[in-house]
């Protein structure tokens, strides 16, 4: 039969054992993993640049019909 286990008692003995589990470390944790995920995905821009592409390509087209619906008399 499988236990239940808490949260608390997960962080307690599992992964995350021995870290401090304050607010302000969690916060610095998970915005230095965000840093490092910005980071490595630099690193790999053959997955990134026809997205890119695709993103700057199809922006201008939105933005400009944006403006123009905006600017029209809608009367």
């Amino acid at each position: 039969m499988v236990e239940q286990v808490s949260h608390d008692t997960y962080i307690a003995n599992g992964v995350m054992a021995g870290m401090p589990t304050g607010k302000y470390f969690r916060i610095g944790y998970a915005v230095a993993l965000i840093l490092l995920i910005i980071y490595l995905s630099t690193l790999v821009d053959f997955i990134f640049t026809p997205l890119v592409i695709l993103v700057q390509t199809i922006f201008a087209p939105i933005a400009l019909s944006g403006v123009l619906f905006y600017l029209s008399d809608r009367s």
